[in-house]
């Protein structure tokens, strides 16, 4: 590895309570796709849209690069 980087289930983390933060509820499902590498220091973007239950959703790192791809949080 060249430099320290975030774990990613940390990274899943912290992309969920941004979520959680703007659509709370108890969550019933997660899957994703690790896509990349979270250097660290680093700030996350996540975009997300919803659809009823279902919270599409993808992370990027500090350049843009996706880090978590085909995101999905269901949410009872």
């Amino acid at each position: 590895m060249p430099d320290i980087i975030l774990h990613g289930t940390a990274t899943l983390a912290h992309s969920i309570s941004a979520l959680l933060k703007r659509w709370p509820g108890p969550v019933r499902r997660v899957a994703c796709r690790f896509a990349g590498m979270v250097f660290m220091p680093s700030t996350l973007f996540v975009h997300a849209a919803r659809e009823g239950d279902a919270i599409e959703f993808e992370t990027r790192n500090d350049p843009g690069e996706t880090v978590i791809s085909r995101g999905r949080l269901l949410l009872e």
